[in-house]
């Protein structure tokens, strides 16, 4: 099981105010806000939108590296973590699409919108293409990092 927890930096953007968000780990994630509050609210936008194209080049999803003094900890969407587990499932197993859309009863069309990380896939069939692949959801809560 793999928690997709990155470090971000926040920095002090001494020309328009605000702060600058960068993650060491996927340089393609930048964005800021205003106040910190804001500038980790949209890292968490950020950070699903740069894994976002990750999934659709097919490239390994890079692992989070330990959080150091003075980072912050962000978590991509929920929609957004299950779609990476999937994806990573899917090459684990060594199957193709075509094969998870017949273990699920759906056709091509349907399986590659459930792989599609732009598309909203409802909870219970992202459950099913995981189950299909031989793993399960766990979901849990934690206090946001400050």
């Amino acid at each position: 099981m793999r928690k997709l927890e990155y470090p971000c930096r926040l920095e002090k953007d001494e020309d328009d105010g605000g702060f600058v968000v960068s993650f060491p780990d996927v340089p393609e994630a930048l964005t800021c806000g205003d106040t910190v509050a804001e500038a980790l609210e949209m890292a968490e936008d950020a950070l699903s939108v740069a894994l976002t194209f990750y999934l659709e080049e097919d490239k390994g999803i890079p692992l989070p590296s330990r959080r150091r003094a003075g980072q912050y900890l962000v978590l991509p969407s929920a929609m957004m973590s299950l779609k990476v587990a999937l994806s990573e499932a899917l090459k684990e197993s060594g199957k193709r699409p075509a094969d998870l859309a017949r273990m699920m009863g759906l056709d091509f069309k349907g399986v590659t919108r459930v792989l599609d990380p732009n598309h909203a896939t409802r909870l219970a069939t992202l459950e099913a293409a995981l189950a299909a692949l031989g793993k399960r959801v766990l979901i849990a809560t934690d206090d946001k990092a400050a």
